[in-house]
Formats: C-alpha cells, structure tokens, sequence
C-alpha cells in the first residue's frame, strides 16, 4: 500500500507541475519570456516541483482556513451572533451535512486516476483506498489546525471539543462514501443523473437556509445534537471504513465515470457525448425569422437552447420575486426588521455586490456557447474573420444583458419599494441611486463575463478548461466581490461610484473586445 501511495503521490506531482508549466504557456505576458523548449528546462522544472509541492503542503491549511473565515467567521461576525460558539457548531453541522451531498471525491474522475488505473494498469482498489486516505488524512490536518485557530482562539471553544470537529468532518465523509457505494452495489449507478442532481441542490438548499437563517433570528441548535451526530458518523464511518477497503469494483465505477467525462473516449466521441447531454434540452420547431446571417445564426442558437439559457434565469426572478414580496410584508409586520432592512439600505449596498454576482448567467451562456457552437465553428477559417466574430458578439451580449436583467429589473423595483415601506430616504436620490446601481451591475457583469469568454477563451477542443489566466481573473473578480461586501458606505456615494465605474469598464471592455477578439478567440491546445 505505501508504494502505491508514493506512486500516486510522485503521479500526482508530476501532473500539477505539467499543469503549472502549461499554465506559465498560456499567461499572455509571461509566456514570451518562457523559453521555447518548456518542459526540457531544469530550472523551471524544478521551480514548478518546488511550487506543486509547497501547493500540496499548504492546500492542506489554507482551503480549509479560507472555508471557515467565509463560511463560518464572516457571517457570524455581520450576524453579530450573542453566542459564537454555539452559532460555530451550529454551522459546523449543517455545512458538513451539506459537504457530505455535494463534495464527496472517492469516485472523482480526475486525471491522475485515469492515467494510474487505464494508462498504467495500477491495481484500482489499492489506488483509490491509498488515494482517498491521504484526503482524510489531509482533511485531518487541515481541520485540526483550522478548528483549533478559529474555534479554540475565536470562537471559546474547549480544545477537547475542537479536536473532535475534524473526527466529525471525516467520519460524515466516510458514511458518504460508504452510502455512495452501497447505492452502486444495489442500483449498478452513482448518485448522478439531472433528477438526482436536482434533488441533491433542493436539498442542499433547505440545508443552507437552516444553517444561516436560524443564526440570523439568533437561534442555534443544542450542543447534543452535535454529538449525537458525531457518535452515528463515528459508527458508520467505521463500518463505511471497512467496506471502501474491501470494495472489489473500483476499476469497473471508474470505468463509468470517465466514460461519462469522455476521458475513456476520443475527442470526436467526446464532442458527441456533449452534444447528447444536451440534446433532450433543445428545440428544433424554431419558427420563422427576419434576421439575416449572423444575427440570424444566434437568433437561431438562442431559439434552440431557450431552455438550458433562460430556465435559470427566469428561477432567478421568480426567486427574487418571492423574496421582495415577502420581505414587503415582513417589513410592514415586524418592526425591528423594518428597522434592520432600512439600516441595511442605507448603507450596506456593497453587499448586493456579491448578490448580483451570484446572479449572472454569464457562466452558463458561455459554456453553453461552447460546447453547442463555438468548439465546432472555430475549426473553420471564415468564424474567425473580425467582422463575423463582432457581430456574433454583439448579439450575444444583447442575449446575456437581456437574461441577466430580467432578476435584477425585479431586486431593482423591490429594493426602492422596501426602503420606502420601511422608514423611507433621507433625499429622493436614494430611490433613483439604488436601482439603477443594481442594473449598473447586472450589465457590468454581463459584459466582464462575455469580453472575459472571447479575450481568454479557457476550453480546448476536448472541452477542458486550461486557461490559468481565465480562472485567474474569475478568481480575483470573485473575491473582490466578496471582500467589498465588508465596506459600509453611504447608499448614494457607493451607487454613483458603481454607476461610473460600471459605464468606465464597460466602455474599455468593449473595446478590448472589438480589437483583440479576432486573435484571442480561437481553440486552445
């Protein structure tokens, strides 16, 4: 077992050096300074060793000290929670329960599995058991570390208790897994499939919402039910232990899941998987229409896949809808709230920031765009000719203004109407200010995503994404976003800064797009 884990560990290494050297490639400035035989130079060889493996050694504290400073501290501390402890384990369980759904990586199709169990013939059982023991055994580490800094010195958590949290974390993975496996054995399939994933996020979403909505009322639930649970996962996690050992079908579950993420597969027959996944989504009875060639290809493009571009969008506003309408009532009902939803207006806009952010389909568009259009298109000359490429973008930055408009037209009208039901403004550029800040961002976000998607086209034609730049920028565009949420500025200033901002970078945007787009957007290798 120790010299297949030092197998997969030497295997996983040498996969994120390759994938950090390649990364240095596609950095647009870095990369004309790289010599042209990358992967031969020693000095840079060993440069990304040392940076892969101070990434392995600190990943293990600096994701899991990250989680708990957004996840746990940040909300706490603008909650202003009287019991911090109990608001911590309170969280603590419902984010593990939530972590147990959505995050479990025993049957995670990544490279370095598929290069160790079909390139290499390595023993599957073996690879995946020493695999995912050295991910408990990091989530041990990290959690420890992380619990003690953040319960212990913040929170006035006993040690005692600390040290049991990341006990907690794990043994909840392991029942995870061994549900996982069992669910395989019985039913021949893994929790995959769009039923089961919308099932999944519904519950994941009640999930959330009973993690921070009863701190927020300053409610939290006992301490026993924290150690009633950990007992239950000490218990199956142990029997779960046993069964991931023992379990004799790894090659066979792997099998499934890469050929499901066309890594078994050709790019050929990738591309057509794609295209199935989607193929129950899309409308082929279009209609008639009066554009004419570009603008006709994307209205057709659009006409095709209403379904997959605009079913989240209109979620979104009827969501947003509900929300406005019942924080309406709650405001004329409740006093304190009232007074708290009129404070907030005043002068915590900064927080729908990240709101709005959550908002955009930008995202989905894109991916969309490629995976259905773009990823075919490019391979021929003519599709990337400036004049076709600026039309395609113009019409579909109409497209994604229009779907990302639709819930923030409605948190627009919303928000004027709850600052006047609750106390109203100081000055009648208070209802002017807010919603047009809203929009300002709604269409902000809309043009980054889209000029972002066609200066630093992230997929290659096996539709992976390897841009470094791209998750870079999306990366620091997110935490931006969140750090401001931090900022308390008067409603009108903070608005007419966004405003200006928003017309500034959508200006320069534009034409960023307009001038290198026709050399930027093209299919990475």
């Amino acid at each position: 077992m120790f010299d297949t884990f030092l197998i997969s560990l030497r295997l996983r290494i040498a996969y994120k050096i390759n994938s950090f050297l390649h990364g240095l490639k596609s950095l647009p400035l870095i990369r004309r300074l790289l010599p042209t035989a990358l992967y031969d130079h020693q000095g840079l060889k060993a440069a990304a060793t040392i940076v892969a493996l101070l990434k392995e050694f600190f990943g293990m504290f600096l994701g899991r000290i990250l989680y708990f400073s957004l996840m746990f501290l940040a909300p706490l501390g603008i909650m202003e929670f009287h019991d911090p402890a109990a608001g911590f384990l309170h969280l603590l369980v419902f984010l593990t329960l939530i972590g147990m759904i959505l995050n479990n990586p025993l049957f995670e199709p990544t490279q370095d599995k598929y290069y160790a169990m079909f390139l290499l013939q390595m023993d599957a059982r073996r690879y995946v058991v020493t695999d995912y023991g050295y991910y408990l055994l990091k989530l041990l580490v990290g959690f420890t570390i992380s619990a003690l800094l953040f319960g212990w010195l913040l929170m006035d958590l006993p040690v005692w208790l600390c040290l049991l949290i990341p006990l907690f974390v794990a043994a909840g993975k392991l029942t995870a897994s061994g549900l996982t496996l069992l669910r395989w054995k019985r039913k021949g399939t893994l929790v995959t499939g769009e039923k089961v994933n919308v099932t999944k996020i519904a519950a994941s979403g009640m999930l959330l919402a009973a993690a921070y909505a009863p701190p927020a009322l300053g409610l939290a639930i006992p301490r026993i039910v924290f150690f009633v649970l950990l007992g239950l996962f000490l218990v199956c996690g142990a029997v779960a232990a046993v069964y991931v050992v023992r379990f004799p079908h790894y090659r066979k579950v792997y099998k499934e899941q890469f050929v499901a993420n066309s890594l078994l597969l050709g790019v050929e027959n990738a591309n057509t998987i794609t295209q199935d996944v989607y193929q129950n989504k899309l409308e082929l009875e279009v209609g008639e229409s009066k554009e004419t060639g570009c603008a006709y290809f994307h209205e057709l493009f659009v006409r095709r896949h209403r379904k997959l571009l605009t079913r989240s969008g209109k979620r979104m506003t009827l969501a947003a809808a509900v929300i406005m309408a019942a924080l309406c009532v709650a405001v004329t009902l409740i006093g304190e709230l009232s007074d708290s939803i009129h404070q907030f207006l005043g002068n915590s806009l900064p927080t729908l920031l990240i709101v709005m952010y959550w908002i955009n389909r930008g995202r989905d568009l894109t991916q969309a765009l490629f995976f259905n259009c773009d990823h075919s298109m490019l391979t021929y000359r003519f599709y990337r000719q400036p004049k076709i490429l600026l039309e395609l973008f113009t019409a579909r930055l109409k497209t994604l203004i229009v779907i990302n408009l639709s819930p923030a037209a409605v948190i627009a009208a919303g928000l004027p109407l709850l600052l006047f039901l609750s106390g109203g403004a100081e000055t009648p550029l208070h209802y002017a200010v807010l919603p047009l800040s809203i929009l300002a961002m709604s269409v902000f976000f809309s043009v980054h995503t889209l000029v972002l998607y066609y200066l630093l086209q992230p997929y290659n034609v096996g539709l992976e994404s390897r841009s470094h730049a791209y998750s870079i920028v999306n990366t620091a565009t997110y935490v931006v976003c969140y750090f401001t949420m931090n900022l308390e500025l008067p409603t009108v200033i903070f608005g007419l800064c966004v405003i200006g901002f928003c017309v500034v970078y959508i200006a320069v945007a534009l034409v960023l797009a307009y001038r290198l787009a026709p050399r930027t957007f093209k299919l990475r290798t």
